[in-house]
């Protein structure tokens, strides 16, 4: 699923295909892609991967999700030159952002009227943290953590 902010306008596209991501991050001149995902494959935890989990961060490291890091490999050959893609983790996201659910996504001006299901609500968050990304306000420990900011 894939959340894209207008604005405070939200929209979620479900099931989306790598071509229909690309479409979209067009569409809408997207310049950050949060993905749940390993941006690279590898045969073992990177260090990145590492840092973040001794931060405390709990995600599944790329080498133990291949499947999922191979269609990042193929959506980012299909993005327009200049999206830059990072790698984020919902929970970290919603622990740095204290977002538990919609009246606090709302708080950070964003519409939740299209959210149905936890799926959707944790694209939303990828959203925000793509946001947050394009404006300079996030920590990279392996994974991308977004702040607030003025926090």
């Amino acid at each position: 699923m894939l959340a894209v902010l207008s604005g405070s306008s939200t929209e979620l596209i479900d099931g989306a295909s790598n071509e229909e991501i690309g479409e979209a991050c067009s569409a809408h001149n997207v310049d950050v892609l949060a993905a749940d995902a390993a941006l690279r494959g590898s045969r073992q935890m990177s260090d990145a991967e590492r840092e973040a989990q001794e931060e405390g961060h709990s995600f599944v490291p790329g080498f133990m999700d291949r499947e999922k890091t191979g269609r990042m490999k193929q959506l980012v050959r299909r993005l327009k030159p200049g999206v830059r893609v990072v790698r984020f983790e919902a929970r970290a996201s919603m622990e740095s952002l204290a977002v538990t659910d919609d009246p606090d996504l709302e708080s950070l001006g964003v519409d939740t009227d299209s959210i149905s299901s936890a799926e959707g609500f944790e694209a939303v968050v990828g959203a925000v943290t793509a946001r947050l990304v394009s404006q300079g306000s996030f920590r990279d420990e392996g994974i991308v953590v977004p702040e607030l900011p003025g926090s």
